[in-house]
């Protein structure tokens, strides 16, 4: 009856606005995360403070006052407290909670892993990799949040400390990508061998350019100095405003 029929149309309504949300959260996975973590990406500028990368006019000290205070009462703005803590909250939603979903979808359904049902809602979790691996996309999640945690992370500007920080950096990625590419070649978790090639390669090219960009780098001026403008927050603050 009429009753029946709009119920299975809202249910439906509902499957398709949860498919569209879940293939959101994994194709925008990495700008969740990295808009996440943006806050706690800071630099130390040449007065030896901690400023945001993203806004310069912003110090990231913890303990900027005697009390710890999460709204600054004069500019009428958050504090960096409150800053780092939301992004601390939205990190751990975003890059804990999508993977932990998404496993505990497969998980619950890995005897239904071809069935139409499953595959109609959720086929775009498992029907590249083979049923033994019906997980390795949660892999694959998890191998994105470590690149971005690392890519984000602090870096000191001020003395030549700058170059040993960004290169710790690409070694940290070096070491999580030929992991990945290591497990890769071992499980060939795709169903069909091109998948298996495209993805293999793909993580070979990034070693590739992490390996050319570390041969590359290069902060010193030719007498060993780093290559810092001192004015460069200046110049940020001034085009902020």
């Amino acid at each position: 009856n009429l009753e029946e029929f709009d119920h299975d149309a809202q249910w439906a309504a509902v499957l398709k606005v949860r498919y569209i949300l879940l293939v959101f959260a994994q194709v925008g996975y990495v700008f969740l995360v990295s808009s996440a973590l943006e806050p706690l990406s800071c630099y130390r500028d040449v007065d030896k403070k901690m400023y945001m990368s993203a806004n310069p006019q912003i110090e990231c000290n913890w303990c900027a006052s005697a009390q710890l205070e999460f709204y600054d009462i004069k500019t009428g703005e958050l504090t960096y407290p409150a800053i780092a803590t939301i992004s601390y909250g939205l990190a751990s939603v975003y890059g804990f909670g999508i993977p932990a979903l998404f496993f505990k979808i497969m998980y619950a359904h890995r005897k239904v892993l071809r069935k139409h049902e499953f595959t109609k809602n959720y086929g775009f979790l498992t029907s590249k990799t083979s049923e033994k691996f019906y997980w390795w996309e949660v892999a694959i999640i998890v191998r994105k949040l470590m690149l971005s945690i690392i890519t984000k992370h602090s870096i000191d500007r001020s003395t030549s400390n700058s170059q040993g920080s960004t290169i710790r950096q690409t070694l940290c990625n070096m070491v999580i990508i030929f992991i990945a590419c290591t497990a890769q070649v071992s499980a060939r978790p795709f169903a069909h061998s091109d998948a298996n090639y495209a993805e293999t390669a793909t993580l070979f090219c990034t070693m590739m350019v992490l390996i050319v960009g570390l041969g590359t780098r290069d902060v010193t001026d030719e007498d060993g100095n780093p290559i810092y403008d001192p004015n460069l927050r200046k110049q940020q603050l001034t085009a902020a405003e």
